[in-house]
């Protein structure tokens, strides 16, 4: 082999048009990165006029890079003009002067030289094809033999075909700058091979944000990295920076300013960000201790205050660059409500077809460290005070509320005095029937009792109405309204009422207990109570009485055995005007099962089992949301064919709350759920809480982002000996909603709560 390969290559690209039909154009190809553009089927006869820039061995030669950006392969011919010895010489993948054989592609001598160790003839034809493909380096070595000219010339460089190619350096460059407020990496200028990628990261100093990237002149909006692909030219990059400006409150409500505890209170914030940016969570302290108490992404939240006080609330909006703004509010609650206690002793529900066993034990939880007292007031016919004992319920202890002090004496009602905010629930017991439902305060002047069972010859539906002061006391069924006796404690049979009322049809069978006055200057009487529904013979559940509603009910657990189970629902829409809701349905991991849509004529009941009512909750729904425009009043019923539990459908959530009730004893079991609506996974604490407050175990777990948790409570916590005397609490720093229930195996009974805080 000559000393090294001298030679030119002529690159043919493609053309199914005969040479001599195409237009010719003339141009130099130097030391200079050139761009052919073929816009058609033109030639581009093209001398080199490039001085030598390197030798080996004596031998001087030029190196080009060649590459196309065409999407497609194109395929290439070779051919050697006649003139002074050369070589045609094309390599992929780099060339190396005292290895020119190496990646070596095709070469073509004038005079039929070989050329490495091949033997090519004089020209090539259309038929030598060799294949360029896309984004691909190709190096063109031209070299000279016995020419001593300094300048490639006597040389032509013929292009044709319907492409276009680059002829160029192997590196480019992109400079990148920052302006003052943040940096820019990597900066300066940056070489980067031919087709290769460069990727930069923008970084805000602190109190800055990102305002633009300008690439190659043009801004494309604030971003935090950006990449240059298949680089193919120079390129610049600038990152400009905004100093920050902390988020606006517009305003801070609360639908109440004041109240009994416990008080809930809705909060609303209107918040924006004058940057431009978001505002990504809002941090709500309650007690104004400075400690943040929930974490939401909407600019609401719900809170229930159970302590007397003055309360600054504070509201602070956090936007996406970190940047801060808080405001305040003042919130005033005074001591909570006495109640009165559910009495079953003399009631007409013994004397029905109900279980003539039933009594009810009310248990009391107190939720502070310290420790709570309860005064027990037993109150005559004339409601006048017949013995007094007092109750000590230690801090975070649960207790039973004993009325042996009472035994022997001719009363009808007795009277909780708590002094302060206290959980109770009422756990009704009988031969064949167990259910609970809690007593809550505060108390109201509406109850609604969301559904009387319509096939009163198995089932009967009572309600347990406790009066503060009875006044006067109206109940509306459908379109009628019938005039009752109030007293302190009443005990109705909803469906004796029905009867007398003229009212049976499905969507009328539901209650609505109004207390009022026709004394301008008395005030309505309050009440609070719950409602039973009692199969003859069998096991009954217990449901609370509700308000007006809300706009969203959640459904924090559905049965999966749907062979053992059945779950069913209903809703009542007190109000003038229909509604329709929207139910979505939730997996245990979060993921959306299906959703379904239900309308609620005015002054109407909607009720059925869940595959009627939500045909398209799909398979999986472990739990749901439904929201509507107007407020729903709902419950949820669910059981065996013997069994049966239900609990009235929450529309708040919370980051802390308790399960009461514990089911115990030989094949008897308590199962809990947790559902997280929050679109960001929780972090969940349960402790295990003995009678007189003693926390007995804590375990942790993760709720997916609208997913659900569950587990049995004898499972869960399995090293521990569980008592009817225990109770679970759980704490996250999300809102959560749960519901526990419990029963046995044999599945004749079953009773559930939902969670409180």
């Amino acid at each position: 082999m000559k000393n090294f390969f001298h030679g030119l290559l002529l690159l043919f690209f493609v053309c199914a048009i005969p040479l001599s039909a195409q237009e010719i154009r003339s141009g130099n190809l130097d030391n200079q990165s050139t761009t052919f553009n073929r816009p058609g089927h033109i030639i581009y006869s093209i001398n080199c006029d490039a001085t030598w820039s390197s030798q080996y061995n004596n031998v001087r030669y030029m190196v080009f890079t060649i590459y196309t950006t065409e999407e497609e392969p194109l395929q290439a011919f070779l051919a050697c003009a006649e003139g002074d010895d050369s070589y045609l010489l094309l390599y992929c993948d780099g060339f190396d002067p005292a290895n020119p054989t190496q990646n070596l592609i095709a070469g073509d001598d004038d005079d039929g030289e070989d050329v490495g160790g091949s033997e090519y003839s004089s020209a090539f034809t259309a038929s030598d094809e060799y294949v360029i493909h896309p984004y691909t380096l190709y190096k063109l070595v031209v070299t000279e033999y016995d020419s001593y000219d300094d300048r490639l010339s006597l040389f032509a460089l013929t292009l044709y075909g319907n492409a276009h190619f680059l002829v160029g350096p192997d590196q480019m460059t992109i400079t990148a700058t920052a302006d003052s407020g943040g940096t820019i990496d990597p900066a300066g200028e940056i070489e980067v091979p031919v087709f290769g990628s460069q990727r930069f990261t923008i970084h805000p100093d602190t109190g800055y944000h990102i305002g633009d990237v300008i690439v190659d002149g043009t801004g494309i909006g604030p971003q935090e990295t950006y990449t240059f692909d298949r680089v193919t030219e120079n390129h610049t990059i600038q990152a400009e920076f905004i100093k920050n400006q902390p988020p606006v409150i517009t305003s801070f409500t609360a639908d109440k300013m004041s109240g009994l505890a416990p008080l809930t209170v809705h909060f609303n914030v209107s918040a924006h960000d004058p940057d431009g940016g978001n505002i990504v969570r809002y941090n709500w302290d309650f007690n104004g201790d400075g400690v943040t108490d929930q974490i939401s992404t909407s600019g609401s939240a719900d809170h229930r205050f159970v302590v007397p006080g003055n309360f600054a609330v504070t509201v602070t909006a956090v936007d996406d660059e970190g940047e801060t703004v808080s405001s305040e509010l003042s919130v005033a609650v005074a001591k909570s409500e006495s109640i009165n206690l559910p009495m079953l002793t003399d009631s007409a529900l013994k004397k029905g077809a109900a279980d003539p066993d039933l009594h009810s034990d009310t248990w009391v939880v107190n939720t502070f460290d310290e420790n709570a007292t309860v005064v027990l007031t037993a109150l005559n016919s004339n409601n006048e005070p017949v013995a007094q004992t007092t109750e000590i319920i230690p801090g975070h202890g649960k207790t039973k509320l004993s009325l042996s002090a009472f035994d022997g004496l001719d009363y009808t009602t007795v009277k909780a005095h708590p002094d302060r905010y206290l959980i109770y629930f009422s756990d009704i017991t009988g031969n064949n029937a167990r259910m609970a439902s809690y007593i809550r305060t505060p108390l109201k002047a509406v109850l609604i009792a969301p559904h009387v069972a319509e096939e009163m010859a198995y089932w009967d539906t009572y309600a347990f109405i406790s009066d503060e002061k009875p006044a006067k006391l109206n109940l509306k069924m459908g379109t009628k309204t019938l005039a009752l006796t109030p007293e302190f404690t009443n005990m109705f049979n909803l469906g004796t009422l029905a009867d007398s009322m003229g009212e049976n049809s499905e969507s009328a069978m539901w209650d609505k207990f109004i207390s009022y006055t026709d004394n301008p200057f008395s005030d309505t009487s309050l009440m609070t109570g719950f409602e039973m529904f009692i199969k003859h013979g069998g096991d009954g559940a217990a449901t609370e009485l509700e308000g007006t509603g809300s706009t969203k009910l959640y459904i924090p657990h559905i049965p999966s055995e749907t062979d053992i189970f059945w779950t069913g629902f209903a809703f009542v829409n007190s109000g003038e005007e229909d509604v329709t809701a929207t139910a979505t349905f939730y997996s245990d991991s979060g993921e959306v099962t299906g959703t379904s849509q239900i309308t609620v004529p005015a002054h109407s009941k909607v009720k059925g089992l869940m595959s009627d009512l939500f045909p398209d909750a799909g398979s999986g729904a472990a739990w749901g949301i439904v929201t509507a425009a107007k407020k729903l009043v709902g419950l949820e019923l669910y059981g065996t064919a013997s069994g049966i539990c239900g609990f009235s459908l929450k529309g708040e959530s919370a980051t802390d709350g308790i399960f009461p009730l514990m089911v115990t004893g030989e094949n008897n079991w308590t199962g809990i759920a947790l559902a997280n609506p929050n679109g960001q996974e929780a972090e969940v604490t349960i402790d295990l809480v003995q009678a007189d407050g003693t926390l007995v175990a804590t375990k942790t777990a993760s709720i997916p982002a609208n997913g659900r948790f569950s587990f049995v409570a004898a499972d869960y916590f399995s090293r521990y000996n569980l008592r009817e005397t225990d109770y679970l609490r759980f704490h996250s720093q999300y809102g959560l909603i749960g519901v526990e229930a419990g029963g046995d195996t044999g599945r004749t009974f079953m009773v559930a709560l939902d969670s409180e805080n």
